[in-house]
Parts: C-alpha cells; sequence; structure tokens
C-alpha cells in the first residue's frame, strides 16, 4: 500500500511539473501579440545604423503580431527618409506587408515586397524562427528571428542571408532577408 502511494505521489510530481512547464513554454510563446514601434536598426555589414533619434534619417516602422495557436500574423508598415549625402536630395522608402506563418510545420508561401517568399516556422524556445527556402531547390536562403525581451518591453527581429551579397544602401528596407538586427518597443 505504501508503495502504491509513493508511486502514486511520483506521477501526480510529475504530471505538475510537465503541466506547468507546458504552460510556461505556451506563454513564452504568445508573449509576442502587440503593436511594436521602432526603436534601432543595426544592419551587420555597418551600411545603415539608425535610432529613433536619428538626425540623418527619419524612421517610421511599426509591427503588429497577432497569434493564435500555430497561427502567427506580423503586419510591417514602414517608411524610412533621409538625404542623399552626395545629390543631397531626399529618398524615401516605404512598404507595407502582412505575412500569416504557422508554426506547426506545415510551411507557408507569403507574398513580400511583391515577390513569393516560401518559409518554414517554429519556435526555439521563446524565439520564433523563420526559415525562408528557395521554391526550387528546396535551399535556405535566409533566416528572421523575433525575440522578446525578458521584461516583455523590446522586440527584436534578427534578418540573415545565407549568402549575403553586396547591396546599396537603402535597397534592403523592405526585403525580409537582409542582414540587420532591429529592435522595436512595445506600444499595447
Amino acid at each position: 500500500m505504501k508503495q502504491k502511494i509513493v508511486i502514486i505521489l511520483f506521477l501526480l510530481t510529475a504530471f505538475c511539473a510537465v503541466s506547468v512547464s507546458a504552460q510556461k513554454t505556451e506563454k513564452e510563446k504568445s508573449n509576442l501579440r502587440g503593436t511594436w514601434e521602432f526603436e534601432k536598426l543595426n544592419s551587420a555589414d555597418g551600411m545603415l545604423v539608425a535610432d529613433k533619434n536619428s538626425e540623418n534619417i527619419k524612421v517610421f516602422h511599426q509591427v503588429v503580431i497577432e497569434q493564435k495557436e500555430a497561427e502567427v500574423k506580423i503586419g510591417e508598415k514602414i517608411r524610412y527618409e533621409f538625404v542623399n549625402p552626395k545629390t543631397k536630395k531626399s529618398v524615401v522608402s516605404e512598404g507595407e506587408t502582412t505575412a500569416t506563418y504557422f508554426t506547426d510545420g506545415r510551411g507557408e508561401t507569403n507574398t513580400i515586397d511583391k515577390k513569393t517568399a516560401n518559409s518554414t516556422t517554429k519556435w526555439k524556445g521563446n524565439v520564433l524562427s523563420i526559415s525562408f527556402y528557395d521554391s526550387k531547390t528546396k535551399n535556405v536562403v535566409g533566416t528572421v528571428e523575433w525575440k522578446i525581451s525578458k521584461d516583455g518591453n523590446t522586440l527584436t527581429s534578427i534578418k540573415q542571408e545565407k549568402n549575403p551579397r553586396p547591396v546599396a544602401p537603402m535597397t534592403f528596407i523592405l526585403n525580409p532577408l537582409n542582414n540587420n538586427r532591429t529592435t522595436f518597443a512595445r506600444k499595447s
């Protein structure tokens, strides 16, 4: 009888531990929801570094993330304006896109900047990882990772191409696969 009680207590403890762990993991996954506004951009090659107070470049970049179970919708509105130092002319780059991703491994096809983007999405702990691939070769061509800070007030997007190529300044702004790290502050 004593042995049965010990086994039952062990099983209950294990069940509770798994349940708490699952709740924590689900909580971590769902905390990307919200409206986020641009704080800072750093390109990996140093071609562009800006923050919300930059005098040389005016930036409006808002991200709205919705999540329901395995479906994650990410909407972005982007507007960058700067003065070309050589021509002294104002240059504007802007766009808006909404893409839907599925974290259950089914894959997705979205239109981003008027181009078809094939991807697969999964959670790596509290990081939403999106791998973009070539539809013909199935080779991964780049990744985007969305990670939230421990306090839940900062969202970081890390975009990387597998084989980066030189690009002219500002051409990567609307391309989801360039090498840059962008941080956003929670607005709601």
